[in-house]
This record gives structure tokens, C-alpha cells and sequence, in this order.
């Protein structure tokens, strides 16, 4: 069945330190968080030297490879780790929640996405706090929007909020 509400998420933008290490650091911690808030990932999407664009592998499948790549040196220009509302659904934009980190366009970013029941469990400020250790942190935003209107090309494209009919600023930070 899809999703079709609304979902709450928090972006971070700013300069990213690009080393493999902080790739593999991202990876974990999103995993971490996913965990905390009950949730078992279940793709990977990811981009660089052995991932071509648009890549997307299960948890299962990808980690070694994603550990592996960034162990031998290898650049990424992004990674995102999403679980869906049940593991046997295909990858897609019906996720319970969406963890991206980017150097892919200007400026850099980490996006987290949520459905709303699932971000009353997130510690908002802890999270902010650890997420800065992962960028360079110049601004951020806690925005609200239904999925339709693809919250992740809203966060990419900073178009003119008032095209979105859902939404809604929560915090500027």
C-alpha cells in the first residue's frame, strides 16, 4: 500500500569532508539511527568510484561492498540508507525513513526523512549535534511536506517554497 502523507525532515547544508572514512562513519551512524528509532534499513543507494548513479543494493548486499570501497580509498558522492514499510517492497520513495548524505550538487547536504510517527522519536537536537560532526554546517531547515511532492527534490532544487502546497516550515536553523 502507498504512502501518500506527509513526512517530516530535517537538512543540513554545508561543506562535506569527502574521505572515504567519513562515508563509511555516515553509513554507520545512519544504520545507528535507524536503530534507535526501531527501524531496520533495508536498501542502500549510493554513488562513486564502483557504484555507478542511481545503484541501489539491499542492506544485505551492499555493506560489504560499500566498506570495502571505502577501505581501499574510494570517492563517493553520495550515500543514502532507506527502510521501507515492508522489506519485501521494492526500493522507492514510499520509505518509512530516508537517510542521504551528498557532495553530488551544491551545495553539500545530509537529509533525513521521516514519517511524523516515526520523527516524535527522534532526540531532534542530539541529532543536529551529531549530524554537524558529518558536515561542514552552514544552515539547516525542519520542514514538513507530503511525500507527493518529493521532499528530497525540494531540499536539491530550493525552488521557491511557494510551489509546494504542503509545506510547511517547522525551523530554521
Amino acid at each position: 500500500m502507498k504512502n501518500d502523507g506527509l513526512r517530516t525532515s530535517l537538512v543540513l547544508y554545508g561543506e562535506i569532508e569527502a574521505s572515504p572514512s567519513k562515508w563509511w562513519e555516515w553509513y554507520l551512524y545512519a544504520r545507528g539511527l535507524n536503530a534507535k528509532l526501531g527501524r531496520n534499513p533495508h536498501y542502500v543507494s549510493v554513488a562513486g568510484d564502483s557504484f555507478p548513479l542511481g545503484t541501489i543494493l539491499t542492506i544485505a548486499g551492499g555493506e560489504n561492498r560499500i566498506k570495502k570501497a571505502a577501505e581501499k580509498g574510494e570517492h563517493f558522492q553520495y550515500l543514502s540508507i532507506y527502510s521501507m514499510p515492508e522489506p519485501s517492497m521494492p526500493a522507492g520513495f514510499d520509505h518509512i525513513t530516508y537517510m542521504l548524505r551528498t557532495v553530488y550538487s551544491e551545495p553539500s547536504r545530509i537529509l533525513i526523512t521521516l514519517l511524523p510517527e516515526v520523527y516524535l522519536k527522534l532526540d531532534v537536537d542530539g541529532t543536529i549535534n551529531d549530524l554537524r560532526k558529518l558536515i561542514g554546517f552552514n544552515r539547516g531547515q525542519i520542514f514538513e511536506m507530503s511525500i507527493s511532492e518529493f521532499p528530497f527534490g525540494y531540499v536539491m532544487k530550493e525552488k521557491h517554497t511557494s510551489i509546494y502546497k504542503t509545506l510547511k516550515i517547522i525551523k530554521d536553523f
